[in-house]
């Protein structure tokens, strides 16, 4: 009998013992599940679904790592030292008109002055020139180096008849121009020559038919030897008393050549006569 009960009774704490690691084992599970899960940044709570990315293996077989985020360049400034700077920024005046002047207020600009500095010439005033100074000697020869070899010979031959006319040599002076306009007779200067050797030997007619040619030959662009020729002219009406055309050649003088001051004489010298005759004249 107590055999029996033996037997019977160690089954019944066995299953007893198993009931209680049971229960402890419960409640330690329980406690587990009752503390709440870590967040996770890929769960979506709004959706309710979570996002699982798939995962690469590496391709060396290593570990596989998430790349971590660049974190901004710290610029040394905070927003609140940007409001300032911009609420403390200086107003400018509108009539700055380089960009140095709006940063640098040190290259602010000048205030204009009424006088120019030195040297210079406010805009809008012409620039004067000196007065062109008058001159009673004759235009001078070309050079001889510019010439082609006839015309060489021609000037040459010119010079010598100046030379001759200068000691009053009247001979001597035609042959020398004659020569010249033998040797080119395109060239002005043995004509002028002999009208001027004409003029002073009285020969009126003669000296402007070879004046006249000259101014002829004479090239538009040589205004020295057309104002001379032009002058040379007006001696000649004035000397024959045909005061119009005299006042006429010495103005062509003086529109090509203002320098030309026997032209400039002359000219108010007919114009003193003028004043004189029509004073003599009985009203």
């Amino acid at each position: 009998m107590a055999h029996i009960l033996t037997s019977r009774t160690i089954p019944v704490c066995a299953v007893a013992a198993g009931l209680a690691l049971l229960s402890l084992v419960s409640v330690r599970v329980d406690g587990l599940f009752a503390q709440s899960p870590p967040e996770d940044s890929l769960y979506d709570r709004s959706e309710g679904e979570e996002f699982t990315p798939e995962e690469e293996e590496p391709a060396d077989g290593g570990e596989f790592r998430e790349e971590e985020p660049e974190e901004p360049l710290a610029t040394g400034r905070n927003e609140e030292e940007e409001d300032i700077e911009q609420e403390t920024a200086p107003v400018l005046p509108k009539d700055f008109s380089t960009s140095d002047s709006l940063h640098f207020p040190e290259h602010l600009p000048e205030k204009e002055s009424d006088t120019p500095p030195v040297g210079t010439v406010p805009d809008g005033e012409p620039i004067e020139e000196p007065p062109p100074t008058m001159s009673s000697a004759p235009p001078t020869l070309p050079a001889v180096d510019t010439l082609p070899p006839h015309e060489q010979l021609a000037v040459h031959f010119v010079e010598s008849g100046v030379e001759a006319l200068s000691r009053d040599d009247f001979e001597q002076a035609q042959e020398h121009f004659e020569r010249a306009v033998e040797a080119a007779p395109m060239q002005p200067f043995g004509y002028y020559f002999l009208g001027r050797l004409a003029f002073a030997r009285g020969e009126h007619k003669t000296a402007l038919v070879f004046l006249r040619k000259a101014d002829a030959l004479l090239v538009r662009g040589d205004q020295a030897w057309r104002g001379e020729a032009a002058r040379l002219r007006g001696a000649v009406y004035e000397d024959m008393q045909d005061y119009r055309r005299a006042h006429a050649a010495y103005r062509q003088s003086l529109q090509l050549t203002p320098t030309n001051l026997r032209a400039a004489s002359a000219l108010a010298r007919l114009a003193g006569e003028e004043l004189n005759t029509s004073a003599a004249v009985p009203r």
